[in-house]
């Protein structure tokens, strides 16, 4: 019977989509209209999809090795690389981040002054994602790093979100001459 109405011309009407189906827009705007009470599922529908396999990102665990008085960070370029992110920004930040100094040598390892355990290099590499890395609104590890007119700029490639980002800022280092010079200013006043 369907067949012959579709032959003949007579089209069975459409339904209209189910609230799941709509799409955002319609559902944020007819749940704004009106006084009611919502079902789960109504409200859930107005939240953007996000697909949870995509948001996880996996970093290297570094490769710390000891000599003597210094740490050496072995796999530190792989990991910039991974996060897409300068070998540069990244050292400045782990620096001032242990608050020491450090240099790259030819293998692109940084040589740290200080002993640094491996859990103590994970923490500042999880708090350089978080700031650095990771879109706010989105939580996805597809971002750029630019700068625009001396602000670093963190811009998403998944969600379109660009904000700014603060400066690495060099950590206190303590002066131990100036320390000595401002406790003989007094006795010099008097």
């Amino acid at each position: 019977m369907e067949d012959q109405d579709e032959f003949l011309g007579k089209k069975k009407k459409k339904r209209a989509p189910r609230v799941e189906e709509a799409s955002n827009e319609k559902v944020t705007q007819s749940i704004a209209d009106s006084n009611r009470d919502y079902t789960y599922d109504e409200l859930l529908a107005r939240i953007p999809f996000m697909d949870k396999s995509e948001t996880t990102h996996t970093i290297q665990i570094p490769q710390v090795v000891q000599n003597g008085k210094r740490t050496s960070f072995i796999n530190f370029a792989s990991i910039a690389k991974s996060m897409h992110r300068r070998v540069d920004h990244f050292k400045d930040f782990v620096l001032s981040e242990l608050g020491t100094s450090g240099t790259t040598d030819a293998s692109l390892r940084l040589n740290i002054k200080g002993k640094f355990q491996r859990a103590h290099i994970e923490n500042v590499i999880r708090s350089y994602a978080k700031e650095y890395v990771t879109c706010k609104s989105c939580k996805s590890f597809n971002t750029l790093l630019q700068k625009d007119k001396r602000v670093d700029v963190l811009r998403c490639d998944d969600c379109g979100c660009h904000y700014s980002v603060p400066p690495i800022n060099i950590g206190f280092r303590a002066i131990a001459n100036k320390r000595k010079k401002l406790a003989d200013l007094p006795s010099q006043i008097e």
